[in-house]
């Protein structure tokens, strides 16, 4: 994971970002997901979406627990957001990884292959990551 991440991911989320210059995507996704996934090369998608997953995950989370750090952070990552519309309501971002496999995009398998819980970041660790940056907001 760590290889694709970084070495093919970016030019991934170009290819399946398109040429729009907003970063947004997820407005109509459960319908819309095998379209923009179709730039996607097919042996790439399902590490795509485990990354893209990821990515949208840390960028909501410094959003909602680290607001006055953001701007910066966004500025530099670039992160494409999740939403409905031009980013007002944030998605759940585990309809990343729902909606491919209902749609039979990805296999439900291969997601699973490259996600086995050993490898998932528990509640416990967030939770102290989060702590960490009230900590950091709390002192700046």
């Amino acid at each position: 994971m760590r290889d694709y991440y970084l070495g093919s991911f970016r030019d991934d989320l170009g290819q399946f970002m398109g040429s729009t210059s907003v970063p947004y995507f997820g407005h109509a996704w459960p319908h819309t997901c095998a379209d923009q996934l179709a730039r996607v090369p097919a042996e790439h998608r399902a590490p795509f979406l485990v990354c893209l997953y990821f990515t949208v995950l840390v960028d909501q989370a410094m959003h909602a627990h680290a607001g006055e750090q953001y701007p910066r952070f966004a500025t530099l990552t670039r992160y494409p957001k999740f939403c409905h519309g031009l980013g007002q309501f944030q998605h759940n971002p585990r309809a990343i990884l729902v909606s491919p496999v209902e749609r039979g995009v990805v296999s439900a398998e291969e997601v699973r292959a490259i996600l086995p819980d050993q490898n998932i970041v528990s509640w416990n660790q967030l939770d102290q990551w989060l702590r960490h940056v009230n900590l950091l907001r709390r002192a700046a």
